[in-house]
């Protein structure tokens, strides 16, 4: 579950989150600021596994994750406790500062621990929105992304197509959307049924906040709208970072063979 939309260009990122969980889940806390491996980040958390679903960090990278329900899955639940939380693995990654660095640890920890099937959007500066997923036995070579991107536990096919309805009926050219216009998808409702919209509600399950994500060359920073149990969402919470730039590689000396990737 879960719907994420975006605008970017070379220097600038624009992210909504949807996040869309189980009504018997704790509720996720608001963004802080952390560090990993010397490289600030923000983040919401998920109370119970410690995770989070959602990151951007001071070098302008961002990490999305939504719930995947393959048609065939190709792997079984099992024991509940044989699962890592798909969380902690998007922790993992709040400290790259590329998309090789990101894609080597994920395939690390994919096959080191075991994970329920995924979808995780990638945002690095300089570069198109790019997705990996995971069934559950395999990942994917990243692949370019466009928005908007959402999955659902519940008739996906049809919720799916509905929310794409949705976002047409905004949205007619991503070229010249503007915040507000994403802002506006993901507070949409559906005349099909409140299971169907971006803003979701089921009866074992319900959107239950929304993120935006704002990079630019000098700052990150993070919006976080808890959606209360009336339905209604609460006080916003923000918190950024000041953006850093990745130093440039040097440059290949004389007589010298620089190798690239």
């Amino acid at each position: 579950m879960c719907t994420a939309s975006w605008i970017e260009d070379a220097e600038r990122l624009t992210l909504f989150f949807n996040r869309d969980e189980r009504r018997d889940r704790a509720d996720g806390l608001p963004p802080q600021v952390s560090e990993r491996s010397g490289v600030r980040f923000i983040a919401p958390r998920d109370p119970s596994a410690g995770g989070t679903w959602i990151f951007a960090n001071e070098a302008g990278c961002t990490a999305a994750l939504l719930n995947h329900y393959p048609e065939f899955p190709t792997a079984s639940d099992g024991d509940p406790e044989t699962w890592t939380s798909r969380g902690n693995l998007v922790v993992d990654l709040a400290d790259c500062r590329e998309t090789e660095q990101a894609e080597s640890i994920l395939r690390e920890r994919l096959f080191s621990s075991r994970f329920k099937p995924f979808h995780l959007l990638w945002f690095a500066p300089g570069n198109a929105c790019v997705m990996w997923t995971w069934d559950g036995n395999a990942l994917t070579a990243p692949t370019h992304a466009t928005p908007p991107v959402t999955t659902s536990a519940w008739n996906a096919t049809a919720v799916r197509r509905e929310r794409y309805r949705l976002f047409a009926e905004r949205i007619g050219d991503w070229g010249t959307a503007a915040p507000e216009d994403l802002e506006a998808c993901h507070l949409a409702t559906s005349p099909l049924g409140a299971s169907f919209g971006v803003l979701m509600d089921r009866d074992d399950a319900r959107t239950v906040s929304l993120c935006r994500v704002d990079i630019d060359p000098s700052r990150v920073r993070m919006l976080y709208r808890p959606r209360l149990a009336d339905g209604r969402f609460g006080t916003s919470r923000t918190a950024e970072v000041p953006r850093t730039r990745t130093p440039a590689p040097p440059q290949a000396q004389p007589g010298r063979i620089s190798s690239c990737r």
